[in-house]
Order: structure tokens, then sequence, then C-alpha cells
């Protein structure tokens, strides 16, 4: 007892510590995203159109004394492959000692000489570059359509993680994932020029270290297929070796070389899923794993021609398309197939999207009636008032469109619930009036099992004055191949003491019961108990009636 109360301890350590690391990411991805923008916002301020001579910017974060300089084609500055990067120096003042841009540019007669040194960091190296005044000086512009595409990857990176990780971060596939987008979103230019508020190259060096380790463990993972004894298997060995050997040729080898390791990579977890779809995983499992395969073949078909081939709008898209590919795929998976039970979260937010664009169109449409009835028939003119009364008489009708668009997105959307909710409300009943007991109890038992989504069903009924032995009924489905990692058992009971009992018990394999499953069964195990009793009072009266007649 105290060994289970210990391990259960410590995976709520694990699961407290994971949830604070995936936060803390989110919030130092945003803070430079939000510095970034803001410094994006800034290039045009009145100090920093006196470099705009020597085509560049400069901006000055807020509360230190970090600058941040970017430069326009056609100047010096871009030629010489310097596009943006910190200030450490100009022509010899250095950038830390002044807390005002117009200071640090008076130090270096910025705008009064026709060339000056600056020096910055370029892959992690302090580099002396030399700005020359232009004939005609380049203010720079706001490329929209870029930041446009660039903050929609960035919002779709985000809105992906956000997703799985608060649904799914008790799997370890579905937090390493969620995780790994997380980073991706880190992608954003927004984001570099947040960063070189610190160190742009140090804090790319964790990204790259944590993308490393969390996405290939996280496809390796996927679906469901954590095990005990995981680290035992050849396929991990692998997956740690390319992890491996991603760091080394990224820190030690040119970057071509690094290019080959990543691509070989990319293709050993696409073969490991191909063997795992064909060997390992059931029927739902490789419907998952083939929608996530095709739409990460198409990410990684598109990656290189993007990179490689195309402008500015392709190469950013291609910075991402690679694990917005899987990102997507899986969000395909959890939306056709159930992946990580999801069913529910998906119908909720579909019917507060429902409810909100129907509650915003009956109000608008009631507002503008109610305008144009007591305008015309008492002359009262006062949009506060009708506002007010559309809003009254919408919420009288808000309980009936929450019911039905509720039951409409779980018909749709999380169907077991749906049809779960519907045999326990209306069809038990006509079921146990037409059947024998032991078929109504079998029939009744498999429903269960399969619209639960448990592992193993035992259900237990007892009629202590028809009933000579109680009534049992017990069925399983097959388990996976690889075996399970842990049991969970659910328990639910009706009795009537020294009348009836009844008593349902559910064991799901390496998950948990569906919440909304649960409150399901936990309202309706009083209608199954009735139409248990039901049943068994109308056989119990027909073979007294045969009885009589012989």
């Amino acid at each position: 007892m105290q060994a289970q109360s210990t391990y259960k301890n410590t995976k709520n350590k694990l699961r407290l510590l994971s949830m604070l690391i995936y936060f803390l990411c989110v919030g130092f991805v945003l803070f430079f995203i939000a510095i970034g923008t803001w410094a994006n916002l800034h290039f045009n301020s009145s100090d920093s159109t006196k470099l705009h001579v020597y085509g560049a910017s400069i901006h000055k974060y807020p509360f230190v004394n970090k600058y941040l300089i970017s430069t326009e084609r056609g100047s010096n500055l871009f030629r010489q492959r310097l596009y943006v990067g910190p200030v450490l120096e100009l022509n010899g003042c250095k950038a830390e000692e002044f807390d005002k841009l117009n200071a640090l540019l008076m130090c270096a007669k910025v705008g009064d000489i026709d060339n000056f040194e600056l020096v910055s960091v370029k892959a992690g190296q302090k580099q002396t570059f030399e700005a020359i005044k232009l004939a005609t000086p380049i203010k720079p512009s706001l490329d929209i359509p870029l930041i446009s595409l660039d903050l929609l990857l960035l919002a779709l990176s985000l809105m992906l993680s956000l997703l799985l990780f608060f649904k799914v971060r008790r799997f370890l596939s579905g937090y390493l994932i969620a995780f790994t987008l997380m980073l991706t979103a880190s992608e954003s230019k927004l984001f570099f020029l947040g960063a070189n508020i610190a160190s742009a190259y140090d804090i790319e060096n964790i990204r790259l270290g944590l993308l490393f380790i969390a996405g290939p463990l996280g496809i390796y993972f996927f679906p469901q297929a954590f095990h005990k004894a995981f680290w035992k298997r050849a396929s991990f060995a692998i997956i740690v070796a390319c992890i491996i050997a991603l760091f080394l040729s990224y820190h030690l080898l040119p970057f071509i070389y690094y290019s080959y390791v990543a691509s070989f990579t990319l293709l050993i977890v696409v073969i490991q899923l191909i063997l795992k779809y064909r060997k390992i995983l059931n029927a739902k499992e490789k419907k998952q794993v083939l929608t996530m395969l095709f739409c990460a073949v198409i990410g990684l078909a598109l990656y290189f021609p993007l990179i490689n081939f195309g402008g500015k709008y392709s190469a950013l898209l291609g910075r991402y398309i690679v694990m917005l590919s899987f990102g997507i795929g899986i969000f395909i998976a959890l939306m056709r197939y159930g992946l990580w039970q999801v069913e529910t979260l998906i119908s909720k937010s579909a019917t507060l999207s429902l409810l909100s664009i129907i509650a915003f169109s009956a109000w608008a449409g009631l507002d503008q009636g109610l305008q144009a009835l007591l305008n015309q028939t008492i002359g009262l003119s006062n949009k506060t008032v009708t506002a007010f009364l559309a809003a009254a008489i919408s919420s009288l009708f808000a309980v009936p469109a929450y019911n039905f668009v509720s039951k409409s997105c779980d018909a749709f959307f999380n169907k077991d619930l749906h049809l779960l909710k519907k045999l326990l409300s209306k069809d038990i009943l006509v079921l146990a009036e037409i059947q024998a007991l032991d078929v109504f109890v079998e029939q009744l038992g498999t429903k269960l099992l399969r619209l639960s989504g448990a592992h193993k069903l035992n259900l237990e009924f007892i009629d202590y004055n028809r009933l000579a032995t109680p009534q049992l009924f017990k069925t399983e489905k097959d388990l996976p191949a690889e075996g399970i990692s842990n049991l969970r058992k659910e328990h639910f009971e009706f009795q009537i003491e020294h009348i009836m009992s009844v008593k349902v018990d559910l064991e799901y394999a390496d998950r948990r019961i569906n919440r909304e499953i649960k409150n399901a069964i936990e309202d309706g195990i009083d209608e199954i108990a009735r139409a248990l009793a039901s049943c068994c009072r109308w056989n119990y009266l027909e073979g007294t009636k045969l009885a009589n007649k012989s």
C-alpha cells in the first residue's frame, strides 16, 4: 500500500513538473514574440531615421541597454550578410553603456560621417562590419503579406500545441508532440527579433536541442505505444542514436552534414511508424497512424522545394511545414478517429462555437426588428432599450437552443456518448420488454462495453424475489499485441436492500474513462436497474403462466 502511495505521489510530481516546463516555455515564446513585434513596429522611430542613409534601422529594447539593427537590401551591411543582429559597438561606442538611442548615435557620430564600424554577433561570433552612406536613404517598410503569413503559421502552431496539451498531456506522445509544436512556433521571425534581447544564438541552440529530443520521441511513442520496457527495443535504440547524431552534427560538423542527419532521422521515424502500422497497432490506431503518415509525407515532399527553390514566402512556409504537417495529421486523426479520446472536447468546442453564432445572430435580428417595430408603433428609437429587450428575449431560448445544439454536436462528433445516452434514456426499456433475460443482459453488456470504450466488462444482476442465482455476464476486447502498461477500473452500482442489486464493473487498458461517459453511466445506472427488473418481471410472469397452463 505504501509503495503504491509513493508511486502515485511520484507520478503527480512528474505531471506537475512537466506542466511547469511546458508553461514556462510557452511564456518565454510569447514574451520573445511580443518583444519582437514591438521591435518590428519601431524600426521607423524618429531616432532610428539617422541610419536610413546607411540602409539600416536600429531599435532599443525597453528597460535594458540592448540594441537591434536591421539592414535593407542595397546597403553595404546587407552585402556583408548582416541582416538582423544585436549591436555591441558603434564606432567604438559600447552600446551597453547608453540608456538612450540618441546618445549612442551622437557618440558614434552617425549621420555626420560617410562610414562607421559596427560590431555585432553572427553565428555566435563577434564580427565587425562597415556601414557606408548611400546617395539615397532607404527607409524600411513593413512586408505586410510576409508578416501576416508568419503570424498565421505561428498562431496555427500554438493553437495545435495548446489543443494537444490541454487534452492529451497525460499521454507521453501527446505531451511531446504538443511541446514540439510549441517550439515550432518559435520559427517566427518575430521570435528571433525578440530573442536578441538576450542571445538569439544561445536561445536557438536550446530550442533546437529540445526539438531534437521531443520531436523524434513524440513520434516514436505515437499514438499510445508507451511500454514499461520500451528502452529494451532496438527501434528505441535507433531513435536515441539519431538524436545523438543530430546534436553532434549540428554543433561539430558543417550545416550540410546536419541537414543529411536530420533527413535521415525523419526517414527513420517514418519507417518505424510504418513498421508499427504493419505489426503492432489495432484497426483504429492504424487509421490514426495512416492519417498522420499521409499528412507527414505531404509535408516532407513540400519541404525541400519550398526551402531551396521558392522565394521568401515559400521559405517561411518551409520552416514550419514539417512539424505542422505532423500536427495537422494528428488533428485530423483527433477529429476523424477519436485519437486520445478527445471527442468530448471537440464536441463541446463545436457546441460553444455554434451557440455563439446562433446567439449573436438571434440578438442582432431581434434588436433590428424591435428597433423598427417600436419606432413605427410608439416612436421609441432608444437603441439601449431595444438591445436589452433583444437580449432578454434571446435568453428565454438559451436552454432549449443549448440542448438541441449539444445533442446535434454529440451525434456528429461524439457518437459513442450520444448513442449511450440514447440507449439509457429510450432504447433500454423497449429492449427489456421484448427479450429473454439472459439475451437482454448479454445485449446490454455488449453495448455498454462498446460505447464506454472499456477493455473489460462485468455485469451482475440480482433479483432476490424472482431469481434463484445472480445473472452474470462478462466480456472483454482483445489486448494489443504489445501488451498494456496499466489498468484502470470503474465501478457503478444500484441497490435496494433485500430486493434487487445491479453492479457494473469496467476496466480500461492504458486509458481513462471519458468523463462525460462516466457521468452518463452514473446518471443512467438506475435506468439500467429499472430495465433489468422489468425484463426479469416479464420473464417471471410469462414463466408462471406457462407453468399454470401445463
